[in-house]
């Protein structure tokens, strides 16, 4: 779980200026954020996969 809680972290800064709320986890390994637009989401998205 920490592992995870840092992804979370690592990724809202770096994606800072593309997250409208910060990505927050929910449940367990659930998370949720608002990204600014698609080509944003789909960016962060590949970047929490690698």
């Amino acid at each position: 779980m920490e592992k995870f809680k840092k992804l979370i972290q690592k990724a809202n800064e770096f994606h800072k200026a593309n997250l409208l709320p910060p990505q927050l986890i929910t449940l367990g390994d659930e998370f949720h954020g608002i990204a600014r637009d698609l080509d944003a989401e789909i960016g962060i998205l590949i970047a929490l996969c690698n």
